[in-house]
């Protein structure tokens, strides 16, 4: 799965526990395969920041930092 089918699939995970009309039992699944989705993404971001970095370093010139994403509003 990528990270953006991954996001997809959470935002719909989302939308359906706001809902409110999920049984306990179903709201429980989805939120487990929404906490295993963050994880998924969490991986793949460590991943492209490891390759960047790896980038960055080839150039003895360049230097990371910090990404600071903009506020959702």
């Amino acid at each position: 799965m990528t990270y953006e089918e991954a996001i997809a699939r959470l935002e719909a995970l989302v939308q359906e526990l706001e809902g409110g009309e999920l049984p306990l039992a179903g709201a429980l699944e989805r939120f487990e395969e929404g906490m295993a989705l963050v994880k998924r993404c969490q991986a793949l971001l460590d991943e492209a920041e490891g390759k960047i970095e790896a980038l960055m370093g080839e150039g003895e010139s360049l230097r990371t930092e910090p990404f600071e994403p903009p506020a959702r509003g």
